[in-house]
């Protein structure tokens, strides 16, 4: 690992033949109406109006011996942010920070057997995903037949994994971690995938592998594998079938998602999700999911999504029974909206603009 932190540096310092630096960020404006406090989450309690920005500067260089390096940083965190990556036909290699926390699983993930992490700790609009100070290297092989993405995460006081097998709070240290992800089509239609993750002070470790088969329309899909508290995930099992503008899937999970941080409740349960895809801008997507042995209720969620110029209007109904809804108007690099959470029971108005 240290050999390769070595490279990347030397080749940081290689002669530049083509240089560009691009500046870009926003500024963003929005009005809370309304507002409740949820436990553990970072909300907002009452009326009010916050305000951010964010300006990113990004240095792209082609060098001399024909790879392509990258560094960039997020201004008003130069201490504590910033990545750097070195591209060639050996594939790209990155350091830095807020990398994605478990890439290598999610990139390996064809069965949809690995959960998505987040932190327990939000702001006031929905869940963040987990981020690492890490080591990522991505490549492809044997005319893109195989995918490889490793990943070594490192301790760091930063947001990210507690020394438990939990979902971190923010601020919590985070454990070292060496993450596998292997992707490999074998025919046209054939796809296998492996995940691998282990934890410097957990001593399980966490896998899954799926498969997945095209038949025209009609996809396939199966994958296993194991939590890091050593609970394994006996299988999920998807079917989807697309026809025209409309696509139906089944589920069946014998289990929680595997997570290589996230908690598992460990019930089986059927889903089946319909969606449609308009010419005129109108999509519609509907989830059913029961659950198996009936300990939970079973779930209903629809989402109504239409588009029209620059307009776009969302509705949705959750299985919690809040109902949502959106009205954004883009104009170019301006962006107006109106949106209700009723879970949160957040009304809010914003306006950003981007450069």
């Amino acid at each position: 690992m240290k050999k390769s932190v070595i490279a990347l540096a030397v080749a940081m310092t290689m002669p530049v033949a083509q240089a560009e630096t691009t500046i870009t960020g926003s500024v963003m404006a929005k009005y809370y109406f309304s507002a409740e406090l949820s436990a553990g989450q970072n909300e907002r309690v009452a009326d009010g109006l916050d305000v951010d920005s964010d300006l990113d500067i990004s240095n792209t260089a082609l060098l001399s011996n024909g790879m392509t390096t990258t560094a960039s940083f997020d201004v008003g965190n130069e201490g504590n942010s910033g990545e750097i990556s070195l591209q060639g036909d050996f594939g790209v290699l990155t350091v830095g920070s807020n990398l994605d926390y478990d890439s290598p699983m999610q990139f390996s993930d064809i069965a949809e057997v690995v959960g998505d992490p987040k932190k327990t700790i939000t702001g006031p609009d929905g869940d963040d995903d987990v981020e690492a100070n890490a080591i990522h290297y991505a490549g492809t092989f044997a005319d893109g037949m195989l995918g490889i993405e490793l990943q070594r995460n490192a301790v760091t006081d930063a947001a990210g994994l507690s020394l438990q097998n939990t979902i971190p709070n923010e601020g919590a240290a985070q454990d070292a971690a060496t993450m596998v992800g292997v992707k490999a089509k074998l025919t046209d239609s054939l796809v296998i995938g492996y995940g691998y993750a282990k934890f410097k002070t957990v001593a399980n470790h966490a896998y899954a592998y799926g498969v997945t088969y095209n038949m025209g329309d009609l996809d396939v899909s199966y994958g296993q594998g194991s939590n890091t508290d050593d609970t394994d995930i006996d299988g999920v099992l998807g079917v989807k079938y697309t026809f025209d503008q409309w696509s139906i899937k089944y589920t069946y999970d014998s289990a929680a998602n595997v997570d290589a941080v996230d908690d598992t409740n460990g019930s089986g349960k059927n889903a089946l999700s319909l969606t449609y895809t308009g010419d005129t801008g109108l999509s519609a997507t509907l989830v059913y999911d029961q659950d198996e042995d009936g300990s939970e209720s079973s779930e209903i969620d629809m989402e109504l999504t239409y588009v029209t110029g620059d307009l776009t209007m969302k509705v949705s109904h959750e299985h919690d029974s809040s109902n949502d809804a959106s009205f954004a108007y883009h104009m170019g690099n301006a962006e107006l909206e109106l949106a209700r959470d009723d879970s949160k029971d957040n009304t809010t108005l914003m306006y950003k603009v981007s450069f």
